[in-house]
């Protein structure tokens, strides 16, 4: 990806790649980022303030359990055609048929959100303006028709 003008920041687990969000410097620069896991529903959170360079480095993670949820979001400010600050956030809620994790997946969301509310109330006060937030993930869930 580097060598197409790509930069990342993943959320590793053991078992390799939980999520990530990529982007192109030359049309989106970075702001800074956080990254989240909730266990069951006790979290601990990494905030990490822009690097000098412009390679964004993942931090290492702990041993992830199956009622963990992971989130990474990232601010922008986009540059062309236009100067405007956005958020990207992406998750990965708890897989798995049984329906006695629908109440965990509930709780995920829930947290989730507002964890997206409290970042996106520090990069206003940051950046002084109201971010467009975009949220993107897998969020296992069945459709209901």
């Amino acid at each position: 990806m580097e060598a197409q003008g790509y930069s990342g920041i993943p959320i590793e687990n053991k078992e390799g790649y939980e999520c990530a969000i990529f982007f192109k410097p030359k049309f989106a620069e970075f702001i800074t980022y956080q990254t989240t896991r909730i266990q069951g529903y006790t979290k601990y959170e990494n905030l990490c303030v822009a690097p000098s360079s412009s390679t964004v480095s993942s931090e290492s993670s702990d041993v992830v359990n199956a009622e963990e949820l992971s989130v990474v979001m990232v601010a922008f400010k986009i540059l062309k055609p236009f100067n405007h600050v956005v958020i990207i956030a992406s998750s990965h809620l708890k897989s798995g048929k049984p329906d006695r994790w629908d109440d965990l997946k509930l709780a995920q969301v829930k947290t989730l959100m507002t964890e997206l509310a409290s970042f996106k109330e520090i990069i206003s006060a940051l950046t002084n303006c109201s971010p467009s937030v975009i949220l993107a993930g897998d969020f296992n869930s069945k459709p209901y028709v």
